[in-house]
């Protein structure tokens, strides 16, 4: 007589799909004796001070897939993939009533994709471990990389627990560091040339305590 043991697998996957969302945004623009030059210079004169401006502004849409499987009782295997329509952003275009013209900021992003993995373990004391590595691609190049939030590709390396310190109380904590390739910039369409390469590296801890009454 021989028999068989089987063993039930919990698998999940989701997508989703986030369309783009506009905003409109008011604030000041502050141009400094410096600023003023190079605008002057550029062929739009103005004086140095603070003026009133506003811009409306897309972001870009984006698609989400993922999975989550069962590796052991104790062990989830999770994987993900998602894709952003930067190319959408074409260019920041701020009006404001006290200059000769509209201060512009031209993006031309590329559309970019991240791709991730991540293990949840389980220990017998009810803690729960967590580790992930993902890689996302960069939404700029040398010719279009900006000097105002610079990007390159980069990858994130993860560490995460969870603690049940009571039966309504969770605490959950995190820590990533993200790996960023050095970004070459060369640019000469602001009246100036601009040229050299950013050294970028990034630390992120959280922290996160849930109580239910």
């Amino acid at each position: 007589m021989c028999g068989r043991v089987s063993k039930s697998v919990h698998e999940s996957g989701s997508r989703s799909y986030r369309s783009e969302m506009s905003y409109e945004v008011e604030g000041d623009i502050t141009f400094s004796d410096a600023g003023a030059a190079l605008s002057t210079l550029g062929g739009n004169p103005v004086a140095p001070g603070t003026y009133d401006g506003s811009a409306d502004i897309d972001l870009p849409a984006s698609l989400q897939l993922s999975y989550a499987g069962d590796l052991s009782d104790r062990t989830q295997l999770l994987l993900g993939v998602e894709w952003t329509e930067w190319s959408s952003l074409d260019a920041l275009v701020v009006e404001s009533p006290g200059l000769a013209f509209n201060p512009t900021e031209e993006f031309d992003w590329n559309n970019t994709t991240r791709y991730s993995l991540g293990l949840n373990h389980a220990l017998t004391s009810g803690t729960v471990l967590r580790f992930g590595v993902a890689k996302e691609e960069s939404t700029q190049g040398t010719d279009n990389r900006s000097a105002i939030s610079p990007d390159s590709d980069r990858i994130w390396a993860t560490l995460g627990a969870g603690f049940n310190p009571t039966d309504n109380m969770t605490i959950d904590v995190g820590y990533a560091h993200i790996f960023v390739e050095d970004a070459d910039i060369s640019r000469s369409d602001k009246g100036a040339q601009l040229k050299g390469t950013y050294e970028l590296e990034a630390d992120v801890i959280g922290a996160q305590m849930t109580y239910r009454f």
